[in-house]
């Protein structure tokens, strides 16, 4: 991961949990799960769009809050 963009490991990883929340959304029948999974697409998408000017900081955001996860 030390190589991998910080904003790249994120979108991936956010997707992921969109689709798993998504997916039991539907399995179990609990809108909350299929809203979750939405809103997550939501965040994944504005990370793979997001304006250079904003790539730095969501960069120093993203890296803090994976050395925080450790």
């Amino acid at each position: 991961m030390a190589t991998e963009d910080p904003i790249d490991f994120a979108s991936a990883a956010i997707s992921k949990a969109a689709d798993i929340a998504s997916s039991l959304g539907v399995k179990l029948k609990r809108p909350v799960c299929a809203r979750l999974g939405a809103e997550l697409f939501l965040v994944a998408d504005y990370l793979d769009t997001a304006g250079l000017d904003q790539e730095n900081r969501l960069r120093l955001r993203i890296s803090k809050l994976l050395r925080e996860v450790k």
